[in-house]
């Protein structure tokens, strides 16, 4: 009896895994919700009028709703599916949001370009095939768990690298001047941030985290600042110079203090609460500050 039970265990983790996968990037919200996180749609704020002028052009067929959470990722997408009635949703920092919503804005143009290209079929569908081949095929009840272990990182960082590319560069080419100056100085912040707490924390830890980073598909916060540095040389004939004034913006250092915080915080912690609310006001004095120079 347990080794049957075992056996079909063993046969039925990843396609379970997989099946989930598939069906929380694609089922209507209604469904879908009572797993996920509870979005707030964003309806004001710095980076609400400039989404609607993008979404109105670039997402007609296939309307996509801005929202925003906290979470451990800067932005992600939800809905990556073909099926109409699928929710699209590009979900952003809220942090960001307000401390630099010309990056938030750039991380919202690549989360929808996922969407646009229906990235959920194109690497949580192949997975599925895999897995209930392993499950059929093998015979020992283990064996589909060590081929679906394996499958997944590779996929992570074959199929899911290819596709965050494409997603950086889609994103990298819609955005404005004003925007690729937001995401240098998102990189530059991270880049600063994951310095400071690899130095402050003891080195299992560490590599815990040095783990994490090798399966994660998308590429190094260099080679991400590097490409967007070159885009903004190459279209808007930016100099090293002029690069190195955007990476010295006092944006920079308050994006590397809060990268620090959410990475050190929890959460339901009533400080992150307090720091968001703080954030919210000072961002939409800043936003109608600049509005008024333009």
């Amino acid at each position: 009896m347990f080794s049957q039970a075992l056996s079909i265990w063993g046969r039925a983790a990843y396609v379970m895994i997989d099946g989930y996968s598939v069906a929380n990037h694609t089922l209507p919200l209604t469904i879908a919700e009572t797993q996920r996180q509870p979005f707030k749609p964003i309806t004001d704020g710095p980076i609400f009028k400039q989404w609607n002028a993008f979404a109105a052009l670039h997402a007609k067929e296939r309307p996509v709703q801005l929202v925003h959470g906290t979470f451990s990722m800067t932005s992600i997408s939800l809905g990556n599916f073909f099926y109409k009635k699928s929710p699209k949703v590009v979900a952003v920092d809220i942090g960001l949001e307000y401390l630099d919503p010309k990056a938030a804005r750039w991380f919202c143009k690549r989360e929808f370009a996922h969407i646009d290209h229906n990235d959920s079929l194109k690497k949580f569908v192949p997975l599925l095939i895999s897995s209930i081949a392993a499950s059929v095929f093998c015979k020992a009840w283990y064996s589909p768990l060590l081929i679906g272990s394996a499958v997944h990182c590779i996929a992570e960082k074959t199929i899911g690298a290819k596709l965050e590319r494409i997603a950086d560069d889609a994103g990298t080419k819609s955005a404005t001047r004003r925007e690729l100056e937001g995401a240098v100085r998102f990189f530059t912040a991270s880049i600063q941030a994951d310095r400071e707490l690899y130095l402050a924390h003891p080195f299992v830890e560490n590599a815990v985290q040095c783990s994490m980073k090798l399966l994660d598909p998308h590429s190094c916060d260099h080679k991400r600042l590097a490409k967007i540095e070159t885009a903004l040389k190459s279209r808007f004939h930016y100099t090293d110079s002029m690069l190195s004034e955007v990476k010295k913006s006092d944006r920079v250092n308050n994006l590397r203090k809060y990268l620090v915080f959410r990475a050190t915080t929890p959460i339901n912690d009533p400080k992150y609460a307090s720091l968001i609310k703080q954030l919210n006001a000072e961002a939409l004095r800043r936003e109608d500050t600049e509005e008024n120079i333009k």
